[in-house]
């Protein structure tokens, strides 16, 4: 059996929506160990059974941080409205500093006057929440019982296999006592699940 690579675009490039850049990549990969393959095909008995047949599977996911909309207090809204933006009031981008405990400048956002509604609008001032870097990766097995038909498969599962910290969108909230903060993280640390299945 030759080796067998495949290698899928989910999605990349630039998106009009909520997140400028997101770049999903899926891929699976015969290991080159064992019968038929580079490494090992002459390989016989225990080192065939425990080395051979390996295949590597995963998908990764890097995204840019979304746009955030800055929210004023809503009882200063006008007659009939539901939200309430607040003013931007720096000339510069307000993008800094990528702190948990500052994400962005929270001085450049002010309250509108009241009955008035504020300038900030999604994205203004280069406003972004934090990316996205995550690997999840698997690796398989399948084993010949007393005969082909029956067989026993051996997965193991790596979620965030690096385990990366993935920050979740601060506090957009201008009147928040926690407004620019990030207080929590986005997604789960390094998971691993084991499994067998017979197949038959």
């Amino acid at each position: 059996m030759k080796p067998y690579t495949r290698l899928q675009l989910v999605g990349a490039g630039w998106k009009n929506g909520n997140y400028p850049q997101n770049f999903t990549i899926s891929y699976v990969y015969d290991l080159p160990f064992g019968s038929g393959r580079r490494f090992l095909s002459s390989a016989s008995g225990a080192a065939q059974r425990i080395l051979g047949g390996w295949q590597a599977s995963g998908v990764t996911t890097f995204r840019s941080g979304g746009a955030l909309y800055i929210n004023g207090n809503g009882s200063l809204l006008p007659p009939g409205a539901d939200t309430e933006p607040a003013n931007y009031i720096c000339n510069g981008k307000a993008n800094n500093p990528h702190t948990r405990s500052e994400w962005f400048q929270t001085s450049c956002f002010a309250e509108p006057p009241f009955g008035t509604f504020g300038g900030a609008v999604t994205g203004t001032g280069g406003v972004y929440g934090p990316g996205l870097d995550n690997w999840d990766l698997s690796i398989s097995k399948s084993f010949a019982l007393w005969s082909e038909s029956k067989r026993l498969k051996f997965q193991a599962n790596f979620f965030n296999v690096f385990n990366f910290t993935n920050l979740s969108n601060p506090d957009t909230g201008l009147p928040d006592g926690n407004f620019g903060k990030i207080t929590s993280d986005n997604g789960q640390p390094r998971q691993i699940q084991l499994g067998l299945e017979f197949i038959f």
